[in-house]
């Protein structure tokens, strides 16, 4: 449905009826426009480095939009078979989140202090 602007005071009213809309600016075509309406925000996943109270290093990765979460713990060349599966918000891992990530698997216990 189309947006409108009040030219008057620049009030937008958005998803007018289209065919109230096209009364209105062609009856007043001095008080009222169309608009176009406002570009939505782009969404992004978030990529984040976790270690489990026992040790294993995963990638997680959550996406707002889509209210998903995802663990990835496998070996690195897992990883395009992992973001396959992803939501389309996901995109790729980024690098320096695979570079933390290293090899995975295990950590030595204490190595997140250093």
């Amino acid at each position: 449905m189309p947006d409108l602007q009040v030219t008057s005071t620049s009030r937008i009213f958005y998803q007018v009826e289209p065919t109230i809309c096209a009364i209105l600016c062609e009856a007043f075509p001095e008080a009222f426009k169309r608009v176009a309406a406002p570009a939505p925000a782009p969404v992004a996943a978030r990529w984040a480095n976790s270690t489990t109270t026992s040790g294993f290093k995963f990638i997680n990765v959550t996406c707002p939009k889509c209210r998903r979460e995802d663990r990835f713990d496998a070996a690195r060349e897992y990883l395009a078979t992992f973001e396959a599966g992803l939501c389309v918000h996901a995109g790729k891992c980024p690098t320096e989140v695979l570079a933390a990530y290293g090899e995975g698997g295990i950590v030595p216990l204490g190595a997140q202090f250093k």
